[in-house]
């Protein structure tokens, strides 16, 4: 992370999973800036837990697996009916 802050100066929507002394993981995004000045250089961050983001996002990979899934089948198919009435045709043109 400090790398990319020394590079951007600044860090938006950086997701981490942080451990807490219970051992409960916390899910957070994290946000902060470099501030230079002729002192040098200091950072802040903020944390803020997500939970329901990470609930939205882990459903929209879930829809989206299953989208590319559909879509998979659907080339599969429409491969196998194209080539089967490709046969077909074939099929028509050796008999004349």
């Amino acid at each position: 992370m400090v790398p990319l802050l020394t590079l951007h100066g600044r860090i938006e929507e950086f997701a981490l999973s942080l451990r807490r002394a219970d051992g409960v993981v916390l899910d957070v995004l994290m946000y902060a800036a470099l501030a230079r000045d002729g002192a040098g250089s200091s950072s802040r961050a903020v944390l803020v837990p997500y939970r329901a983001r990470k609930a939205v996002d882990d459903e929209l990979l879930t829809v989206k697996r299953a989208a590319d899934q559909g879509a998979a089948e659907l080339n599969q198919r429409l491969i196998q009916l194209i080539s089967s009435a490709g046969r077909r045709l074939l099929g028509l043109v050796d008999d004349v």
